[in-house]
């Protein structure tokens, strides 16, 4: 027998690294998507994740084979190239599933770790197996048994990561990570082909090496890597969706929500200028379901609604879910009031058959409001107001009533009520608090949250703050409400500063007469020190409308907060018809571009450099600039290369209560 000798191509080596590297980070991705799913789409993200390490394995392997050449012929067993791919594959998805479905020890990542090792080297030695040629493989022991040691090192080392970056999910992070995972796979490949001794028969001849590769393995190379790539190009794709969804569609009952309703209905209603009818439904006594039966079964009670509503409603209607326990169906048809009230009774009545929510029977009434266009509005706001205030009125009188908005009877109706309701619901804790974050481009991480008002009632369901405070302010309640959001607010922060939140900074909108009142020092500061608060966590947003009522008087309130080490923003930039003239006279530290510049930036030039324009001006004046109301992936990235300090807006996250923000930390604590 005498010794074949080997030659290695060095720029295929190369290449099956940078796939090693390519597939891990790959691999990666589809691990963060496991974290953040459940139920059935969890299960899917393991098995891509299973299926995209396997490929990464195999890949390097067999990409490593052809750079690998003997002086002798050397073709492949096709059935167990494939079957190669197996283990690697099957203990990737056990490991997976064990890391993402109970309480992770490191005794628990040590076993997945020696596990996958075993079955990364069990794929090697048997693509090794798949070799066929005039020629004998002997193995040296010692080398063997290193390759097994570096395999279940890097299995280890791998998995450690993939838990590791459920709290970690920044890119430099995942390149480092996929980096090691890379090189580790092609170190366990090629001490695997140190190990092993080529040798043939004395008296068989060679021809020299032969770097001509079989082509069916070349091929097969190839479509493995396209799924890859594909993965890779999928992964793209699910984000994109999953962004849409988050500013388009309602997580609890997949409805479509308010948004995507005003977009589709102030289209239709712009380009083809017809009657359309609009009925807004909202569930009586809700909260009372929640208070009986427990928010879980509230829930379920909730989707259970919007499931038979869905089922009633012609192919015409589109329903989606507003806030709380509303829904709207707009109708793309022409209407009568008499043909509009018997729709919408057939509807209540249907409604009101039992619901079961784990086997018991619970029932259920509800009231409509209903406008038209153009009667009522030639815009979805116009719209959708008016069936608001016809939705109060029929709650008011009696409730599971039907009522068609009239403008005489309903706009005072409805403004009286809420401002009559308005103290008992301070002093019944109606209200509450959502926050909503903010992403710091710089450091690439949630450091800031907008505090935001709901209003909750038992007799109206929710309550926009479109509505609510614009009453509060007239009727001389904004005080009283703005009190209280900086109270629950600090509060909330000193409890999250308490238990080392990563939250660094909430900022609170105030009204205009607080602003200009004597008293907005005294009561920030009697809060702060209340709590025991340090002001460098807490940030107040006034207006330009609030600065223009009297701008000596402005610059003096911010100058005595400033002296607290308390920041001022200027909310909503731009809507003001003197903010270049006030810009420069105004001690303040940031500046708020509002959302109705944001909107255009990618689809106007015009609106793009209007944003470049005033974000410069706000550098020049060294302001931090943070841009509200963005809520997709391109008006994102536009804003980052405008050199945009913070960005804020559902593409980040909707608003979220207290609870729900320490969740969304957990999951998302870098972006």
């Amino acid at each position: 027998m005498k010794t074949l000798s080997e030659f290695y191509q060095g720029d295929i080596v190369l290449l099956s690294i940078i796939i090693g590297i390519f597939g891990s980070f790959v691999t990666l991705n589809l691990n963060e998507r496991i974290t953040s799913s459940g139920g059935q789409k969890r299960s899917s993200w393991i098995s891509l994740a299973a299926i995209s390490m396997g490929l990464t394995v195999w890949s390097v392997h067999f990409i490593g084979m052809l750079a690998f050449s003997l002086p002798v012929d050397v073709n492949y067993d096709i059935g167990l190239v494939l079957l190669s791919m197996i283990p690697a594959a099957g203990a990737s998805g056990i490991a997976f599933y064990t890391l993402h479905n109970r309480v992770i020890k490191t005794r628990t990542i040590v076993i997945a770790g020696l596990l996958i090792g075993l079955s990364i080297a069990a794929m090697h030695y048997l693509g090794m197996s798949a070799m066929k040629m005039h020629a004998s493989i002997s193995y040296q022991l010692p080398l063997v048994l290193l390759s097994i040691v570096i395999a279940a090192m890097v299995s280890y080392a791998s998995l450690y990561i993939f838990y590791s970056l459920n709290k970690k999910k920044k890119l430099s992070y995942k390149l480092i990570a996929s980096t090691i995972m890379g090189l580790g796979i092609a170190s366990m490949h090629y001490t695997g082909m140190k190990a092993a001794n080529f040798s043939m028969a004395s008296h068989l001849t060679n021809n020299g090496h032969h770097v001509e590769q079989p082509m069916p393995l070349i091929l097969l190379v190839l479509f493995m890597l396209g799924l890859l790539f594909i993965f890779f190009l999928a992964i793209a794709v699910f984000d994109q969706q999953t962004a849409m969804r988050l500013a388009y569609y309602d997580d609890l009952t997949d409805l479509p929500n308010r948004r995507k309703l005003q977009v589709t209905a102030d289209s239709y209603l712009k380009e083809q200028q017809k009657s359309i009818m609009l009925i807004m439904l909202d569930i009586d006594n809700f909260m009372w379901v929640n208070e009986t039966f427990g928010f879980t079964n509230g829930n379920l009670l909730m989707k259970a609604f919007s499931n038979r509503l869905e089922l009633l409603i012609p192919a015409e209607g589109l329903l989606s879910r507003m806030e709380g326990n509303k829904f709207t169906v707009l109708f793309i048809e022409e209407y009568t009031e008499q043909q509009a009230l018997e729709k919408a009774k057939n509807l209540l009545n249907k409604l009101s058959d039992p619901f079961v929510i784990n086997r018991h029977p619970v029932t259920v009434t509800a009231s409509a409001g209903i406008s038209f266009a153009p009667a009522h509005g030639i815009t979805f706001e116009q719209l959708n107001a008016a069936a608001e205030k016809a939705l109060y009125f029929a709650k008011r009188n009696g409730k599971n009533q039907i009522v068609v908005y009239t403008p005489t009877t309903h706009d005072n109706e409805k403004e009286r009520q809420i401002a009559m309701s308005f103290r008992e619901a301070l002093q019944n804790n109606e209200f509450y608090l959502c926050y909503q974050p903010k992403y710091n481009v710089k450091q690439k991480k949630i450091m800031s949250a907008e505090v935001l008002v709901r209003w909750t009632s038992p007799l109206f369901g929710f309550v926009p703050p479109s509505i609510f405070i614009p009453i509060a302010e007239k009727n001389g309640f904004i005080t009283e409400l703005t009190e209280w959001i900086l109270n629950e607010a600090c509060r909330q922060m000193k409890e999250w500063r308490n238990n080392n939140h990563p939250l660094e900074k909430i900022a609170v909108n105030i009204s205009a007469p607080m602003f200009l009142s004597d008293a907005l020092h005294r009561t920030v500061t009697s809060i702060l020190k209340k709590y025991n608060l340090d002001s460098k966590h807490l940030e107040l947003e006034i207006t330009e409308t609030s600065i223009m009522e009297n701008l000596d008087t402005a610059v003096s309130v911010i100058e005595r907060l400033k002296a607290d080490r308390i920041s001022i923003a200027l909310d909503d930039f731009g809507t003001g018809v003197s903010s270049l003239t006030y810009l420069k006279k105004l001690p303040i530290h940031s500046l708020k571009i509002d959302k109705s510049f944001i909107d255009d930036i990618n689809t106007s030039p015009e609106g793009k450099a209007l944003v470049q324009m005033i974000i410069n001006l706000g550098k020049l004046f060294r302001l931090h600039i943070v841009a509200e109301g963005v809520e997709t992936k391109e008006q994102l990235q536009t804003l980052i290369s405008l050199n945009c300090d913070e960005i804020q807006g559902y593409n980040i996250s909707k608003p979220l209560k207290a609870q729900e923000l320490d969740e969304f930390f957990k999951k998302f604590r870098a972006v």
